[in-house]
This record gives structure tokens, C-alpha cells and sequence, in this order.
């Protein structure tokens, strides 16, 4: 399909005057594929196999959400990245594998498993971001991922392009209003010219691309007409970083089982026969 190769049957139907195409997929190998799209399929298998974990919990906490819908999970980021058939994707199968059947519990519920690129040093809570406590997603001090080519990112937006995405005119000033607890931006004031309002960060963020403001811990300076953002981390900070993870196993000699306790702390590994929840 579109010149990507999937394993298992591809059904196609019409939806909302288009079509959907769904791929029905042995769960090993949808697995496979995301931690290989997720994460390099070349990086330490402890970290790959933290991944592999993350991911199937995720999956199967979706499956159970989303009884009755036309899909259990898309393929992009709003889920979890999955491509199809990946070459060279040794690391990642392997990773499977030897983490078959094993998922993360908290209390007699599966986890809610969720994770980034690079957290910049500190993670967020599922509260500051989502608005819903979960015990095991708090902030906390993680300095594993300072090796992370997004660690630290700057971008310069003129006023121009932020007043066309927030399709708001005459913008003259945008201030941080409000932190969360792990000092992302919460809250921004911008000045037009006809008052002044607030937006959501992570709604700011969406509006101007989530690629290049990376994440929402950032600070702001206003250089002319253009703000520069100078930020750390990419995405939003919950759960497991996936440098961190690397950089656990490559130079700690972390387990994957050990990453999995730093991230999700409170939470245990079982192993659940026949993906039966």
C-alpha cells in the first residue's frame, strides 16, 4: 500500500466519502514494526525491549478502548508509529520476542504506558498534560537523555507566521503566563492589536507544528519582529524517554526491566498468556 509492504490482510472500505484501509496484523509483528519505527531498530536491546513492553501495553489498553471501532490504532503518532515491514529490523523482532507476553500492571489494571523522544532532563506529569492524575506518571528528575540530538532546540517564528497559524492579527508580543510543576509552559499571553488573550501551550504548540516547537518547556525571547524559542526535550515529557532509556542501557547497563521501574515507577512486569485482559 502505497509502496510500503505490510504482514497479514489489508481490508479496504469506504469512509466519509473515502477510503480506509485497514491492516489486520499478527500482534508480533505490529509490535515489531512500531519498535522499529519508534526507536532505531540498532539501539541496546535492553532499551529496544523497554520499548517493545511500553508499546504492547499501550496497544492492548487501546484494544480495549476502542471496542467496537472501525481500528484498535492508527499509524502515526497519535497512536504509536507504525510503518509495515522495515529492513534491518533484527533488533526490534528480537525484542519481541524475548519480552512475548509481558506487560505492565498497575494494581490489577493495565498501565498506561505512554512515552516521547527526549524528556530534557525533567518529566511531566500525566496531570499537567493530560489534566487527570495517574500515580506512577509524576514529575520527576530524569537526567538520562542530555546526549539526545533534542535536548536543546532553538527556533525563530515571526509574528507573522504565529498570527497566521493562530489566525489572529496583528500580533505584537507572546509571554510565558503560567508554568506547569516540571516548568513546561502551561499557559502563553499574546499581545495583538486588538488585545490580549491566552492559548494553551500544547495548543500553541499544535498550531506552529509540533516539529519545530519540539516540546513545551521553553523559554522566549523577542528578537525584531519573531520570537526565539530556546527549549529542551521533544514531545510531551510523559512517561518513558526514549533517549533516557538508551542512554540507561548504553552506558549503565541498565535492564529493560530496571528502565521500565524508572519510568513507571510503582508498576509491575507480568506476563499475560494470550494477550488475554
Amino acid at each position: 500500500l502505497k509502496s510500503k509492504r505490510y504482514f497479514g490482510a489489508l481490508e479496504a472500505k469506504r469512509e466519509g466519502g473515502g477510503w480506509l484501509y485497514v491492516n489486520h496484523v499478527p500482534m508480533d509483528e505490529y509490535l515489531t514494526s512500531v519498535v522499529s519505527h519508534e526507536m532505531s531498530p540498532s539501539w541496546h536491546p535492553e532499551a529496544l525491549k523497554a520499548q517493545a513492553v511500553v508499546a504492547r501495553t499501550y496497544l492492548l489498553v487501546k484494544m480495549k478502548e476502542r471496542t467496537g471501532k472501525s481500528f484498535d490504532v492508527d499509524t502515526t503518532t497519535n497512536f504509536q508509529v507504525y510503518g509495515g515491514v522495515k529492513k534491518g529490523d533484527t533488533g526490534a523482532r528480537n525484542a519481541v520476542g524475548e519480552t512475548h507476553d509481558e506487560v505492565l500492571y498497575h494494581g490489577d489494571s493495565l498501565a498506561q504506558t505512554f512515552f516521547h523522544s527526549s524528556c530534557g532532563g525533567t518529566l511531566a506529569s500525566a496531570q499537567e498534560v493530560w489534566g487527570r492524575p495517574v500515580p506512577y506518571l509524576n514529575v520527576q528528575n530524569s537526567p538520562y537523555c542530555s546526549n539526545a540530538p533534542v535536548y536543546k532546540w532553538q527556533v525563530k517564528i515571526p509574528f507573522s507566521e504565529i498570527a497566521r497559524r493562530l489566525n489572529a492579527r496583528g500580533i505584537r508580543n507572546v509571554t510565558v503566563a503560567e508554568r506547569s510543576p516540571s516548568k513546561r509552559v502551561k499557559t502563553l499571553t499574546i499581545a495583538t492589536a486588538s488585545g490580549v488573550k491566552k492559548i494553551r501551550a500544547d495548543k500553541f504548540r499544535t498550531a506552529l507544528g509540533a516539529i519545530k516547537v519540539k516540546s513545551t518547556f521553553f523559554g522566549i525571547a523577542r528578537k525584531g519582529d519573531a520570537l526565539i524559542l530556546t527549549g529542551r526535550g521533544f514531545g510531551h515529557g510523559v512517561g518513558m524517554c526514549q533517549w533516557g532509556a538508551k542512554y540507561q542501557a548504553d552506558e549503565r547497563g541498565n535492564s529493560y526491566k530496571r528502565i521500565l521501574d524508572h519510568y513507571f515507577p510503582g508498576t509491575s512486569l507480568r506476563r499475560v498468556a494470550g494477550y488475554s485482559v
